[in-house]
């Protein structure tokens, strides 16, 4: 079994008041539904108030998509930032996590902590997913597949032949055309 990557916050989470900042990559290598072209990079600063620890973050990923259209696969930068606020419980001080010392509460359906230790993937992966484009183009203008053939209408014209109004309604629109005359 793997062992997830964790950040050590505990040093941070025993100290209010002295934000830290993390330089991260991430290739998020346990997460198989986002296909990336190079790892994630952001910088994470995490900072304990005294009752609550602030992470915020800003992050820049490259991955491979389709075109929604014509099914193009290209690649797609997404930016995004993360902001998150975990509860704290327990008596600021002390290095060692024991039962006095403080810690996070974990009640995230989720779990992005254990212990004190982000789970960094978790937390970046949850975010990623969450701006992900919903609809992919390779270009804006992007003509899409034919629906008759499936030639990508975008390589130039074709010569097949696309009837107007929904194929269920062929037959009947036959039967008008023939009524009419």
């Amino acid at each position: 079994m793997k062992r997830a990557r964790t950040l050590d916050l505990n040093d941070i989470i025993q100290h209010p008041g002295r934000p830290v900042s993390f330089d991260i990559q991430s290739e998020l290598p346990d997460f198989k539904d986002i296909e990336l072209m190079d790892p994630i990079d952001g910088t994470l600063i995490a900072n304990n108030t005294g009752s609550v620890l602030l992470v915020n973050g800003d992050f820049t990923a490259r991955f491979w998509v389709e075109c929604s259209r014509c099914a193009l696969r290209f690649a797609e930068t997404v930016p995004f930032s993360l902001e998150e606020q975990f509860e704290l419980s327990g008596i600021p001080g002390g290095v060692q996590a024991h039962s006095s010392a403080q810690v996070i509460q974990g009640e995230e359906p989720y779990p992005l902590f254990k212990e004190n230790n982000l789970l960094i993937d978790e937390l970046i992966h949850q975010h990623l997913v969450i701006n992900l484009p919903i609809q992919t183009l390779c270009k804006e203008d992007c003509q899409g597949l034919c629906p008759n053939c499936g030639v990508n209408l975008n390589e130039g014209p074709h010569e097949c032949v696309i009837e107007a109004g929904h194929p269920a309604f062929n037959e009947l629109a036959d039967k008008w055309r023939r009524k009419k005359t």
